[in-house]
């Protein structure tokens, strides 16, 4: 099994993120390449949690750029 170990931290920080498999008993830090509109729609649940919160402040949603 994998265990992502302090993932809300790491997003939030922009740090490394440590997955733990626990049946080998070891240890991977990785990356990632989300963009920080992702890391917020993580951050507070999803799409839809996401959508309620930048409504309800009354913010335009921006269009992601590739």
């Amino acid at each position: 099994m994998l265990v992502l170990e302090g993932i809300r931290e790491a997003l939030s920080n922009g740090t490394e993120i440590l997955v733990r498999n626990t049946t080998r008993d070891e240890v991977y830090s990785v990356g990632h390449e989300l963009s920080t509109r992702q890391i917020e729609m993580l951050l507070v649940g999803g799409l839809i949690p996401w959508l309620r919160t930048r409504n309800a402040l009354g913010a335009a949603i921006p269009e992601e750029t590739s």
